[in-house]
């Protein structure tokens, strides 16, 4: 699965900033996504420009956090980007777990990652959107997608 990163934030869909994005941040995203591992990280709208805020810049993961809200970055739509610079990310295929931490119950925020064929929808910390993550689950925040 492949395409622009986007993460849902202050009821908005907005992307995230090329700026210093790379494996570390694409493996943090593929695996929110609940995909076994990333391919590659793309830089310069690889999957067209997105719309809406840019909601992150200078996204520096260490690959070891659960969502890539847990990573440093500059704040909040504050950056110094043009659409023209929306990161993507290449996920592998799917892992048979599905991700669950406390932070999905707890804080409510929301992550899904579209591909052109699939939408995967996970937990995070935004707004509640009350829809299932996985058959097995019930409600679910929605704070990341990938999107073509």
């Amino acid at each position: 699965m492949e395409g622009r990163v986007e993460v849902y934030h202050d009821g908005q869909w907005g992307t995230v900033c090329d700026d210093n994005f790379d494996m570390n941040d694409a493996i943090v995203v593929c695996r929110q996504l609940g995909y076994g591992g990333a391919i590659g990280a793309r830089w310069g709208a690889a999957f067209g420009e997105g719309s809406g805020p840019i909601w992150l810049d200078e996204v520096a993961c260490a690959g070891f956090e659960t969502n890539i809200e847990d990573c440093s970055h500059d704040g909040w739509g504050t950056h110094n980007c043009g659409h023209n610079e929306d990161a993507g990310v290449v996920c592998s295929g799917p892992t048979t777990e599905v991700p669950t931490t406390p932070r999905h119950v707890t804080f409510p925020t929301n992550t899904e990652v579209r591909s052109q064929t699939t939408s995967m929808h996970i937990p995070s910390s935004a707004q509640p959107t009350q829809r299932p993550t996985h058959p097995s689950q019930s409600t679910a925040y929605q704070t990341t997608r990938l999107a073509a």
